[in-house]
């Protein structure tokens, strides 16, 4: 009978997981999906693991090797790829059940922790989102690395267990680097849970503290020194070995970086315990950065975070649960907490793994709740007060996942609604503004274009695409204006020297347009559309003899590039 009432937690999991999920099937590529998709082929899978070759894309090879395979079966269809996170999402369900039902005493405390997992909307950006899988990898091997701990402290049978927790450190790893932080959850674990109690706990909390740290590793050495040393080289590795693409601190200095990363946190707390407002992009200005050193709001996050984590730590011994509940958290999320300045400030999905602990103590919370009410209020059973409880919950949490679900339908809808709810993000009105241009609209891109560069006025992107748009609306003036503005930087300016140039080349303007053309031959003298339009305007000209020798020189670069 138990089986069978097991059988169908899981069940019912595997649907509401997938069920939440069910509405995204239908959804297109969004953001840079197709950044990260397109240059995934199995044919080239050395490219896809080797570290050397990950450009800008980040090194999560077993993400990278997911998409191949999806890219395999599916091609560019988006669908196949929504099928993979969406069962995903189910795999990380099911095992999240099992780790609840091993650290609450029951499957049915289980069942409550991962329902509330499974549901909650923070997850969406991690399951919509078909980029965000990484998250969900990373989850999936680091549970699995956890549940092999719990049988190797039951079995004690390491020739057997520390291989298999080992390829499932190095898979979380390979999913993405908040893996990193699974042997100090081990650690964790046998601080609190599964330590000896002994005459030591009865000393100073810090004594007791390196005593016991000193005796868990000591015990266990054949565990932990490999694993210490692990993650040691991959912190090193991340940390200084592959240069952020930000460099310097959030705000200028350690303090207000420092600063910064408490209003993440409290903002994350925020999320989880009311999310209400997602947001599917945090750059610039989304996410106001800390740039005063007695900014009230700041200080208070600080001291909301750093005394939350004090707390913790002096529960170890007398709320231990609780404590490796919390624990877990901020631990998971240290990959992600600024220490090291990284260009992504923050973002919804980095919550999926560090999420498990709030759904495990929320579910704890609620049976204890409900445990309470029915000692005071004994018409009803605890089981009935418990459904009262969790269902509204439950449906509250199912009905927001499925309502953000739209949000990621496609690039239009995705934007329009980020652009609402952070209306200081600059990347979101450029790229609404690029979405909103090729629908045939260019007065709300323009629009939109001119909002992200009021927020951001260095960007050379907004202003190459803004002159685009006003020399495809006929507005040469302000085209000139804003192309001369992307001439300056370096990652616009053979693009802007080229557009500008053609641009004077259709308004008569030939001495210009060569000059300008000429002068983007020297920052790239293989570009085809230079070389090109450069002979037509030398021909219109009659220097026939210049023209044939561009004619030529881009004829080659064709054919070298075929």
């Amino acid at each position: 009978m138990e089986g069978n009432r097991r059988l169908l937690a899981l069940l019912m999991l595997g649907v509401v997981a997938f069920g939440v999920y069910a509405n995204t099937l239908t959804a297109d590529f969004v953001f840079d999906d197709v950044k990260y998709i397109e240059p995934r082929d199995l044919s080239h899978i050395g490219e896809l693991v080797n570290p050397l070759t990950k450009g800008g894309l980040g090194y999560r090879p077993l993400r990278n090797l997911s998409l191949a395979v999806d890219h395999a079966l599916w091609g560019m269809k988006p669908q196949g790829f929504h099928v993979t996170n969406c069962i995903l999402h189910v795999v990380a369900t099911l095992l999240i059940f099992r780790i609840c039902v091993l650290f609450l005493g029951s499957w049915m405390a289980g069942l409550l922790a991962a329902l509330l997992f499974a549901t909650h909307p923070i997850q969406t950006e991690a399951v919509a989102y078909i980029s965000g899988r990484k998250d969900v990898l990373t989850t999936i091997f680091f549970v699995l690395g956890l549940l092999l701990f719990f049988q190797y402290r039951k079995n004690r049978r390491p020739l057997l267990f520390l291989p298999l927790i080992g390829v499932c450190y190095l898979f979380s790893l390979l999913s993405k680097e908040m893996g990193v932080t699974l042997p100090v959850i081990f650690f964790l674990w046998d601080l609190t849970l599964g330590r000896r109690e002994g005459p030591s706990s009865r000393r100073a909390l810090p004594i007791w503290l390196g005593r016991e740290s000193f005796e868990v590793v000591r015990r266990d050495k054949i565990l932990y020194i490999p694993f210490i040393l692990g993650a040691l080289f991959v912190a090193l590795w991340f940390a200084w070995l592959v240069p952020s693409t930000r460099q310097g601190w959030w705000g200028g200095t350690p303090w207000l970086n420092l600063l910064t990363a408490a209003r993440v946190h409290t903002h994350y707390l925020m999320l989880l315990l009311f999310p209400r407002t997602l947001v599917g992009d945090y750059s610039y200005e989304a996410f106001p950065i800390t740039r005063e050193i007695l900014d009230v709001s700041s200080l208070t996050s600080l001291l909301i975070v750093g005394g939350l984590v004090l707390s913790l730590v002096l529960l170890i011994r007398r709320s231990p649960r609780i404590s490796f509940l919390g624990l877990f958290y901020f631990v998971t999320l240290i990959p992600v907490s600024q220490i090291v300045p990284h260009h992504e400030l923050l973002g919804e999905r980095f919550l999926y793994l560090p999420s498990i602990a709030f759904a495990t103590l929320t579910a704890w919370c609620l049976i204890g709740l409900a445990g309470v009410l029915a000692r005071r209020v004994k018409m009803w059973p605890k089981e009935r007060i418990l459904l009262a409880l969790a269902v509204p919950l439950l449906l509250v949490y199912t009905a927001r996942s499925v309502v953000r679900n739209r949000d990621w339908r496609d690039d239009l809808t995705f934007w329009t609604r980020t652009t609402l709810d952070a209306p200081r993000c600059a990347r979101a009105h450029r790229n609404l503004a690029y979405n909103l241009f090729y629908a045939g609209e260019p007065d709300r891109a323009i629009e939109h274009m001119l909002a992200s560069l009021e927020i951001f006025p260095d960007a050379p992107d907004s202003h190459f695409n803004l002159g685009r748009m006003y020399e495809k609306t006929s507005q040469t003036g302000r085209a000139i204006y804003h192309y001369e503005k992307a001439l300056r930087h370096p990652a616009t300016r053979l693009d802007a020297h080229l557009n500008l140039g053609l641009l004077y080349a259709r308004t008569g303007d030939f001495d210009q347009a060569e000059k300008l053309l000429t002068a983007a031959l020297r920052f790239d003298d293989s570009c085809y559309e230079a070389h090109y339009n450069l002979g037509v305007l030398l021909r219109k000209e009659g220097r026939e003899e210049e023209a044939m020798a561009h004619f030529l020189r881009a004829e080659g670069i064709k054919d070298s590039g075929s």
